[in-house]
């Protein structure tokens, strides 16, 4: 069985030969300011984690798992909370789903811990900032020159 978590933040995958995580982060104006909602941003997250499962072309069942509304309104639960959800519902339910050879469940659960230590775990950590970097220059440098003089001048 393939597990997908997905929360606001990034998703999941795990199981049987699979394993990803991809963080994202919210598109936003020069100001800072978001430029689609939460909920609309969680959809294409959704929907990335199902395109890059299309592509495995598993036989395994996938279980996705997410704390957010869009579970129950691809459940059929309630109604999209507006007519652009409704249209990601259809997209996921006509074009996305039917691709994908496996029988996909969707599920309640809080993930957020889960997705979080995730990314910890698969994404590398931030490269060191450009001060950082010269010091670890210099340093190797340092001891170039230093392995140098050994090997030439016996020191």
């Amino acid at each position: 069985m393939i597990v997908i978590l997905f929360n606001e933040s990034g998703y999941y995958i795990s199981g049987e030969g699979v394993e990803a995580s991809r963080r994202f982060s919210p598109a936003t104006t020069i100001e800072g300011d978001r430029i689609f909602p939460p909920l609309h941003h969680t959809y294409r997250i959704l929907y990335e984690a199902l395109i890059e499962i299309r592509n495995k072309s598993s036989r395994e069942d996938i279980m996705i798992y997410s704390d957010s509304r869009i579970i129950d309104e691809l459940n059929g639960v309630i109604a999209p909370l507006d007519e652009v959800c409704a249209k990601w519902v259809q997209s996921i339910q006509r074009n996305i789903l039917p691709q994908i050879k496996a029988v996909v469940f969707f599920r309640k659960k809080p993930v957020n811990e889960d997705i979080s230590t995730a990314h910890e775990k698969m994404i590398p950590k931030q490269r060191p900032s450009l001060p950082e970097q010269q010091d670890l220059s210099q340093q190797k440098k340092r001891e170039t020159v230093k392995r140098f003089k050994e090997n030439w001048f016996n020191e």
